[in-house]
Formats: C-alpha cells, sequence, structure tokens
C-alpha cells in the first residue's frame, strides 16, 4: 500500500549538465536528503513518497518523488578496490544525470569527511578532500568540477549484485529505514554547545558508554562459545558432503547451548543490539541514572560506589559484580 508524503524535501540542482555522460556523486550541502539519479542500482523501494522542493523557489515542485535505497560502485584508482556503496532513504530521481550526496549524512554516517579542497589547505594532508570509513579502509579523493565536489561513480554490475558479499560495503548515510529531515534536535544540539557567552559549554564530549568490559567478561565464565559451535558444525560438514541438504533441526541440547551466557557474549562482543536482553538492561539502568541526576539536578553525579555504603542491587541480572551507586540504590529501594 502506497503511504501518503511524510515531509517536504529540498534539493540544489545548480550543478545540472556538467558532467555530461560520466556518472558521478556530488556533494551537495543544500540537499537534505540524498538524491539516485540513473547511475544507481536501486536495491529496495520504502512505498513513501515526498514534495520535492528545487533550489530556487520560482521553479515547480516535484510531486510524489518515491524513496528507496540504492547501491552504487566506486572503482578506487589507486588501490584498484571497487567499494559498494549504500544510500538509504533517497529521493528516486532517475531523471537526475548524478547524484547528490548531502555531507551531512556522511557524518551522521560516521564516516570521516573533508570538505577543503587540497589546494585550498592551510594545513596540506592526504585528509583533505576526502571521504574516509576507517573500518574498511576506503578513502575516495573527491575531485572538483568547477567549484563542486564530486566523485565518479557507476550502477552495480550483474556480478556484484550476485556477489555482493565479495565486495566492501559502506553506507554513505546513515542505515536506518527512515529519515526525517525536517527534524528540529539537530539544531537544538547544535545550539547547546555554547553558553551565553558564546563559549563553548564545559562539558565533558566523551560518548556514553551503556555497556562495559566488565558485562562481556562476567558472562564470559560459560566455555561454549562460538569457536566450539563452529567446531561442530565443520565436523557435521566433513562427514556429509550434502550435509546442507539434510533436514536436521536443532536438538533441545543445541538450542541451549545457543543461549547461553558465551554465545550471548560473542555476538554482544561485536554489536550490543544483537543481544537484545542486555541490550535492554543497559538501557534501562542508564535511564534510571539519568532519572535520579535529574532530580539530584546535576548531570555531573559520581558513580562510583561509595565506601561506607556498598550497594546489593546489580547493574543487570547477568553481572551481579557490578554495583551501582547508594543514591541509585536508595532511589531504586535496594537494601544497603
Amino acid at each position: 500500500m502506497e503511504l501518503s508524503v511524510l515531509f517536504a524535501a529540498r534539493i540544489g540542482g545548480a550543478s545540472i549538465g556538467l558532467y555530461g555522460d560520466l556518472s558521478v556523486t556530488e556533494l551537495d550541502s543544500h540537499a537534505n536528503m540524498a538524491v539516485a539519479g540513473s547511475g544507481c542500482t536501486i536495491i529496495a523501494r520504502s512505498g513513501q513518497y515526498a514534495n520535492v522542493t528545487p533550489f530556487s523557489a520560482d521553479l515547480p515542485v516535484l510531486e510524489r518523488i518515491e524513496i528507496g535505497d540504492v547501491a552504487i560502485a566506486y572503482d578506487d584508482p589507486i588501490s584498484l578496490v571497487t567499494y559498494l556503496l549504500v544510500m538509504k532513504n533517497a529521493l528516486l530521481i532517475p531523471s537526475m544525470t548524478h547524484n547528490l550526496l548531502p555531507p551531512f549524512l556522511i557524518r551522521e554516517a560516521s564516516l570521516y569527511l573533508d570538505e577543503t579542497p587540497k589546494f585550498q589547505s592551510t594545513d596540506l594532508s592526504l585528509d583533505n578532500h576526502t571521504i574516509y570509513d576507517e573500518e574498511t579502509g576506503m578513502r575516495i579523493h573527491l575531485q572538483l568540477n568547477g567549484t563542486f565536489s564530486y566523485f565518479p561513480t557507476r550502477p552495480l554490475t550483474l556480478e556484484e549484485q550476485e556477489n555482493w558479499d565479495g565486495f566492501p560495503v559502506v553506507y554513505l548515510t546513515p542505515d536506518g529505514d527512515s529519515w526525517d529531515p525536517q527534524a528540529t534536535h539537530y539544531g537544538e544540539a547544535e545550539s547547546s554547545m555554547l553558553d551565553n557567552d558564546g563559549q563553548l559549554v564545559d562539558c565533558d564530549w566523551t560518548n556514553l558508554t551503556i555497556f562495559e568490559e566488565a558485562d562481556i567478561s562476567g558472562m564470559k565464565a560459560e566455555t561454549y562459545t562460538w569457536d566450539s559451535f563452529n567446531g561442530k558444525v565443520d565436523a557435521i560438514a566433513s562427514e556429509n558432503e550434502d550435509w546442507y541438504l539434510v533436514d536436521a533441526p536443532l536438538t533441545d541440547d543445541d538450542e541451549i547451548r545457543l543461549t547461553l551466557d558465551g554465545i550471548r557474549a560473542e555476538l554482544a562482543d561485536l554489536s550490543i543490539v544483537h543481544e537484545p536482553a542486555l541490550f535492554s538492561a543497559a538501557i534501562s539502568n542508564q535511564a534510571m541514572i539519568s532519572h535520579i541526576y535529574m532530580s539530584l539536578g546535576s548531570t555531573t553525579a559520581d558513580d562510583s560506589a561509595c565506601e561506607v555504603f556498598k550497594s546489593k542491587c546489580p547493574i543487570n541480572d547477568l553481572t551481579s559484580s557490578l554495583t551501582l551507586p547508594v543514591i541509585a540504590s536508595m532511589s531504586a529501594g535496594c537494601s544497603q
């Protein structure tokens, strides 16, 4: 079923026609959504639409532009590696000959972006005018067409589509099911960075950690891990070349082993979102601490255990060795 228009998107478009037949992706700070032109491979359609306003109010609004996920290929001329780049929640406008990529979305996807052309840099380095992905090592050296920053891209070949896992994949936009360009919390977050005197707010801006290494280490006491599980699978495979064709459901013992703390620890080591119970417990615990901080009128309270009173309330059901501060325990109704 088609969904109604969710929001109004904006695009630039001032560089239309500058690239000829060359398929490229261009940075556009005036766009609030990624735009997929004809040089992309569509991998998913969302069924959602948006009305798109061009860079000038004198131009007609593009109505009901479909939103979807696309992939493009980038052939690194230096490393000779082909990267598959994904743009999620992009406006699908096949009449455009190139793609538009907002720098804001690149940074939201946790990629490093430097928009300063190398010849304009006062501190020249390889980082200037690049997009860099730490996980895959991809470094795209941006080029200039006039004053527009771009890099050459192309649609995926049939081989690349069929052998997706054989290539490094990088998300150029946030890997989410939706994107709301009208969200106000970005502006609110930026405004909160300065105080009334125009100085940076004196605060520790380090990322909040809701899942400590101690949580994992406490779970790893269980000896049945992925190594032993994979060993068992390999042993079965070596005995029967067609093992994958055999209808052999897991036994009750196998299912129990897959839910043991060792396996859960391995999953959480990859990402805490792979272990829903632990993730939920950590989020709930952090929310409780935040409410306590708010009731105290401070977000800088010390959460270390009191030397005189020690809480008996565990942070979560999986690790009993970690304790909350005494004030948290009192508020939570735990005994001291």
